[in-house]
């Protein structure tokens, strides 16, 4: 069972990621995957009996919550994470398109996620999760807030109109999708 402490920590780190999310407070809680309304009963300091703790989990892994208070990871500016920061803030100051790679373990993965989470209109996605294009479309959409549920064609629309306000970055873990037929 998920403590009232846990959910307070898990409602700070909300409030804390809603500062630098660009969108409204709707938007926001769509991103979360919750019902605006229990958003605002949440921002205002309720906890108790609005989610179950299977989405209170959720919300703390997407987050980034501890469920239990280990040594909390400190972030060092290597030379690795100062080039990947670097070239982060030249695609978001110039609306560029960049691909990093380099070996595993480097820290791409985490600069970009914690990047994310100090940077307004920046929405990290982990593409792993999505198996389809349509899937991709959708979790992108859902992201910053975008309606992200109904026919596709509109949540395609929808987004393409979203992505033309900038500055806005995407950061991305690589994905495979299946062979998909597009539909007309």
């Amino acid at each position: 069972m998920i403590t009232k402490e846990l959910k307070q920590k898990i409602a700070a780190a909300m409030t804390e990621c809603r500062e630098m999310f660009g969108g409204s407070d709707g938007q926001y809680a769509v991103s979360l995957g919750i019902n605006g309304s229990i958003y605002n009963r949440i921002k205002n300091g309720e906890t108790e009996k609005l989610l179950t703790d299977a989405r209170w989990i959720s919300l703390a892994r997407a987050l980034n919550v501890q469920l239990v208070d280990d040594m909390p990871w400190e972030t060092v500016q290597t030379p690795g994470y100062l080039f990947v920061t670097k070239q982060l803030e030249f695609c978001w100051q110039n609306s560029a398109l960049a691909v990093l790679c380099d070996d595993t373990g480097r820290g791409k993965t985490y600069t970009a996620k914690k990047y994310a989470r100090m940077h307004k209109h920046t929405v990290y996605v982990d593409c792993p999760q999505v198996k389809t294009r349509q899937q991709f479309i959708r979790f992108i959409a859902k992201s910053p807030g975008v309606g992200h549920t109904g026919r596709y064609g509109d949540v395609y629309e929808d987004l393409v109109f979203y992505l033309r306000t900038p500055p806005l970055l995407f950061l991305t873990k690589p994905a495979t999708w299946t062979a998909e037929r597009s539909r007309s």
